[in-house]
């Protein structure tokens, strides 16, 4: 194709501001972005002139160029340039255009510019470039670098020290050999359907390519305690107490946390278990795995050093997500030998045995692969979230800008999607899990739980209720936490207007005091304070009072709650109860999830 010579593009067209209004379709053309990442002076005329913008000027007029050779070449298409001030900006557009993006470009002047930055939008993202001039004073990475990783990925890049000669050159080839191609790809292929292209899932193959293109990425991967994967091997394989105990022994932080907890008052042991073998014994496997699946899940979280991230909030929301999946399916009536020692581990009242019983939860969930374990698929449902933390540094704030953006009226997968583009949680979730080779069946339940519908396998439904139920009490994130110094370069002021507080909790307190309020007034015989065992009438009552606690304002928090996860009504189809008798539900296990909870905190040091 022949190109266009500079000198017959006129540099004295206007400049591109900031677009706020954006569309795809316009006059019958195709219309396609390159975001171009460069803060607009104050004065805009120095864009024209100032030697700090000679790279911005080469980039506009090879845009021009390239459109010209598109026009000339009958293709009803365009690509336009969108300025951007901070990494902020980069999100909602990405969100807003989606697949009409066909560029992002980093230029000289943009503040603070990370590796994991150009890495993430290099990989999370299918058709587009990412581009870079690399300018050593604003850069937070060397040359090289971006040498480097840039043969593995899809990204261009040049140094600022580049002459004028040589910077035209650049993106003279760039914006006619490699993205007008792309541009006439795209535009063959183009639907304008972005949200059903948003809300599809990679698959696993596409989502193990896309992670195998960074080698970066692939080395910091975070793997699963060696410890903790050969003894949950060997549980599931039955494996004696004899053989479980060498495998832990060597770990002594974990071998004094399992005899610690079988000399706890509620096994009931006669004299203290010095021993780990007879520890083990006297707590059993379930116990056992729920220790190693906490123990494992605290050391991933330690390798979280990002601005914003909560870690002890995220280990509660996960643990707590565990236990709730493991009451959810619990067959109270008739337990298996797995549940029978589950039901010794969680020493629960019998009045919550009863309210179980009675909600019978668990007959929803009965058709759930019998090697399907509940507690484990729960407490690693949100691992993907750990996996693009430790991956790519500095992301996590800019997901909790867009939380704080939307008021918290906005799904948090859409949230965290603006960031990480194909990337997000339950996707790297399930690639993570793959990559440990160590629990197979919940790669899918954990990959599909947050897309719920009437053929939802029942793990999947399982922990995407499990997770939904627990978020008036463990939610996270629980509150919009950036420090003042990445706010200031990377992101805006924080509005007085936006909350910074996750709204679930308060909402969920004030039923939740509305219910002990209703509790302290039942009438309890001394034998049901001193055994749990709460006569027929009790339970009704207690179940009413539940109830009353929720109709008291039986709108608000199943709002809030819908607005940050709308499967929220896809459970409700898919369970046939009432979001309303889901919160009572809640409020009822309330004690027993905080404390199991509480409980699990302390072996784990957290």
């Amino acid at each position: 194709m022949k190109r266009t010579p500079y000198s017959s593009v006129s540099p004295k067209a206007h400049i591109p501001a900031i677009v706020t209004e954006t569309t795809t379709q316009e006059a019958g053309r195709q219309v396609f972005y390159a975001i171009l990442g460069e803060p607009i002076p104050k004065n805009t005329a120095l864009l024209r002139t100032a030697e700090e913008y000679r790279h911005f000027r080469s980039i506009y007029l090879a845009q021009k160029q390239l459109n010209k050779l598109i026009e000339d070449s009958q293709l009803a298409a365009e690509v336009r340039l969108i300025m951007i001030d901070r990494t902020s900006d980069i999100p909602r557009k990405l969100w807003d255009l989606s697949t009409a993006t066909c560029a992002i470009i980093f230029g000289p002047n943009f503040p603070r510019l990370s590796e994991a930055t150009i890495r993430l939008w290099a990989t999370s993202g299918q058709d587009r470039y990412i581009v870079v001039c690399h300018n050593p004073k604003r850069a937070l990475f060397r040359y090289e670098r971006l040498r480097q990783f840039g043969n593995d990925l899809n990204v261009r890049g040049y140094s600022s020290a580049a002459n004028d000669a040589e910077t035209r050159d650049f993106w003279q080839s760039f914006f006619d050999d490699e993205l007008c191609p792309l541009i006439r790809e795209k535009a063959a292929n183009f639907t304008g359907d972005d949200l059903a292209a948003a809300e599809k899932l990679l698959t696993r193959e596409e989502a193990s390519q896309a992670l195998n293109s960074d080698p970066e990425t692939m080395e910091l991967l975070p793997g699963f305690p060696h410890v903790a994967r050969q003894a949950i091997a060997a549980i599931d394989a039955d494996k004696s107490h004899t053989v479980v105990s060498r495998i832990v022994q060597p770990d002594g932080p974990l071998t004094a946390t399992i005899v610690h907890t079988a000399n706890l008052a509620r096994y009931g042991a006669r004299q203290r278990i010095e021993t780990l073998p007879n520890a083990l014994a006297m707590i059993g496997m379930e116990e056992t795995r729920q220790i190693l699946t906490g123990r494992a899940m605290s050391e991933l979280v330690k390798k979280v050093d990002q601005a914003g991230f909560v870690a002890k909030d995220f280990f509660a929301h996960s643990v707590s997500t565990g236990y709730m999946a493991q009451l959810l399916q619990l067959d109270v009536e008739s337990p298996s030998p797995r549940q029978q020692e589950v039901l010794k581990a969680l020493s629960l009242p019998p009045f919550i045995l009863d309210v179980l019983k009675r909600f019978g939860v668990y007959r929803k969930f009965k058709d759930a692969h019998a090697a399907f374990d509940p507690f484990t698929a729960g407490i690693l449902h949100d691992v993907g979230k750990v996996m693009n933390t430790v991956c790519y540094q500095d992301t996590y704030p800019l997901v909790l800008y867009e939380i704080e953006r939307s008021k918290w009226q906005t799904r948090l997968l859409d949230c965290e999607r603006a960031v990480v583009g194909d990337l997000q949680h339950p996707v790297t979730s399930g690639a993570l899990l793959e990559s440990w080779e160590v629990f197979p069946r919940l790669i899918e339940p954990i990959r599909n739980h947050h897309q719920i519908d009437e053929n939802s396998a029942p793990e999947a439904a399982l922990v995407s209720l499990a997770n939904l139920l627990v978020k008036g009490m463990f939610p996270f994130p629980r509150v919009i936490s950036i420090p003042e110094d990445y706010r200031s370069v990377h992101l805006y002021p924080a509005s007085d207007a936006f909350p910074l507080t996750n709204p679930l909790p308060a909402l969920f307190h004030k039923h939740a005091t509305w219910f002990e309020q209703g509790y302290d007034e039942l009438e309890l015989t001394p034998d049901e304070v001193e055994t749990g065992r709460y006569r027929k009438a009790t339970l009704d009552a207690l179940i009413e009072v539940a109830q009353d606690a929720v109709e008291k304002d039986p709108v608000a928090y199943s709002e809030a709650l819908s607005a940050q996860n709308p499967e929220l009504m896809d459970l409700v189809e898919w369970t046939d109860v009432s979001a309303g008798d889901w919160l009572a539900f809640s409020l009822l296990l309330r004690h027993t999830i905080t404390d199991t909870v509480h409980r699990l905190l302390a072996s784990t040091g957290r």
